[in-house]
């Protein structure tokens, strides 16, 4: 991004959230911006082929409609602090819900105006103070937006605080030089993972769901394919699909789309007996308890989608002046037309 952009940027908030993982893998694809600062732990960043391997002081920003998958590494707690943002407040966007897209149909498309990435995700490792700093506005940010869904706030507040957190990170941060495994000596294998993943997608919901038969659907062999994927993800097939489930299902859970019995159900798992063990074996709690301990993020989430809500933002929006509230700029006799830009 030029350093201009940033003058002429009306952001929009639309989702915050912090996030904390020991053991979730998942795949996403979101109609907005979003971005991700590491506060704890590490984890393999995998975004249209290329892999970001980052930790705890780092950030990363990727542009709306990003294929990614988030790999946990190292077996620590992830946390990750996140708000997803438009560069430029609209009132037909500001109705967009915050939802993963990636298996909707139908085209998915970009206004020009907030391609402003080019399309290519940015992370980046700011100095240690340049990162406390990003804790401290996140929070001030944090508690605004909340207190914007409970009916009180500030929409400018909001705005300038999230102005603040991207100036700060796209200036002078020292950018990672990520991994690309598109490249020549590792396309033919990354081929092999990315249709392994499609298929995964696809089929995650089948109890069957076998190294096998994923193995004979891509045209490779079991071990040909157990051997790749935990080369590029530290860890074996079978597990990855164990926490896609469980991801699954907590974000579910997390929406409020469904109840545990039909969060089970909608995962692949046999029984809520089988659900309820692996949810736990992998994050540390039970179905029951993640709900208790996100009832009050549950809320701000659904508030954050509330048509009224939307609409009272939508309205705080400054509005673009008319031709006849336009300052005539050659009013003052004699005074020139500076629409060349000349100095």
């Amino acid at each position: 991004m030029d350093a201009r952009d940033f003058d002429r940027i009306n952001p929009f908030v639309r989702m915050m959230r912090v996030k904390q993982d020991l053991f979730g893998t998942g795949k996403w694809q979101d109609v907005d911006h979003v971005y991700t600062m590491i506060t704890a732990g590490h984890a393999d960043f995998i975004v249209e082929g290329t892999r970001y391997s980052l930790g705890r002081g780092d950030v990363i920003v990727l542009p709306p409609f990003q294929t990614h998958v988030i790999v946990p590494t190292g077996g620590e707690m992830l946390q990750q602090k996140i708000f997803h943002f438009d560069f430029f407040e609209d009132p037909e966007r500001c109705s967009l819900r915050h939802e993963d897209v990636l298996d909707r149909d139908g085209p998915k498309v970009v206004p020009q105006r907030e391609r402003l990435m080019g399309d290519r995700a940015f992370a980046a490792h700011p100095e240690p103070k340049a990162f406390a700093r990003l804790e401290e506005t996140y929070q001030r940010m944090l508690e605004e937006f909340q207190s914007l869904c409970e009916g009180g706030g500030c929409s400018a507040l909001l705005r300038a605080y999230c102005t603040e957190m991207l100036v700060e990170t796209f200036r002078g941060a020292q950018e990672h030089v990520p991994e690309d495994l598109r490249d020549s000596d590792k396309s033919k294998a990354w081929l092999h993972i990315e249709n392994a993943l499609k298929y995964i997608e696809a089929h995650f919901t089948d109890e069957d769901l076998s190294n096998e038969r994923i193995s004979e659907a891509i045209g490779v062999s079991p071990n040909y394919l157990t051997k790749r994927f935990r080369a590029c993800f530290d860890m074996p097939l079978h597990r990855y699909v164990v926490r896609m489930r469980i991801e699954r299902a907590q974000r579910m859970l997390h929406t409020g789309s469904c109840n545990i019995t039909e969060a089970a159900a909608a995962t692949g798992f046999s029984s809520i007996h089988v659900f309820s063990k692996t949810f736990k074996s992998v994050l540390g709690m039970t179905p029951s308890a993640y709900l208790e301990s996100v009832a009050q993020e549950l809320s701000v989430l659904r508030r954050s989608s509330d048509a009224q809500l939307l609409e009272r933002r939508r309205r705080a929006m400054p509005q673009a002046p008319t031709p006849a509230e336009r300052p005539d700029r050659c009013s003052a006799k004699g005074a020139p037309d500076d629409r060349s830009g000349s100095s």
